[in-house]
């Protein structure tokens, strides 16, 4: 088991609760399983806070901060999430991939590598979002394994940084209110 706590095929519900301080591949690691998490903070882990394989859930009132990894790493889930905050994540605050349904509202990101990837299938729509202070991108669509369909990124009524880019690669979908990011060449390698 990677994760520092592991669910497996479970009906899982986490409430006002405080994870901190994991050195695990993953803090929480939820795999084929329904979930709600609420009213809950996770804080100060070395990789991913939280990673969602093959699972379907529901988030409302997350925290997530101090993070070397992915704050919320998904494949091949469906997951809605309201009111998420995330803060100081090295890589992505939400990353969405291996054909993914993800809908999320009213959220802020800040200090953060990327603010929402959608990759590999994936099809990600997120509203009322504020993202700021990115290291590489507030948003990317792209795939990086090409045996899954293109991916979609659909964002709405969002307040994103100016000073911030946006990366499509070719043959990916990336829409901010309405209008296509143009595309460009990505190696993701």
């Amino acid at each position: 088991l990677t994760g520092g706590v592991t669910f497996y095929k479970s009906n899982v519900n986490i409430s006002d609760s405080h994870f901190t301080s994991s050195s695990a591949e993953d803090m929480i690691n939820i795999i084929k399983s329904r979930y709600f998490i609420s009213n809950t903070v996770l804080s100060n882990t070395k990789s991913d806070a939280l990673d969602s394989d093959f699972s379907e859930g529901y988030i409302d009132n997350l925290v997530i901060e101090g993070v070397g990894g992915d704050a919320i790493d998904i494949s091949g889930s469906d997951l809605i999430i309201s009111n998420l905050i995330v803060n100081q994540v090295k890589d992505k605050a939400i990353s969405a991939g291996e054909s993914s349904r993800v809908n999320i509202s009213k959220c802020s990101f800040n200090h953060i590598g990327v603010g929402i990837a959608a990759k590999d299938g994936s099809d990600v729509i997120a509203s009322d979002c504020q993202i700021k202070n990115t290291e590489l991108s507030a948003l990317m669509s792209y795939t990086k394994k090409s045996f899954y369909g293109k991916p979609s990124l659909d964002i709405r009524l969002s307040n994103l940084d100016v000073k911030t880019k946006f990366i499509r690669q070719h043959g990916s979908k990336l829409v901010i209110d309405g209008e296509l990011v143009a595309s460009s060449d990505l190696d993701v390698d």
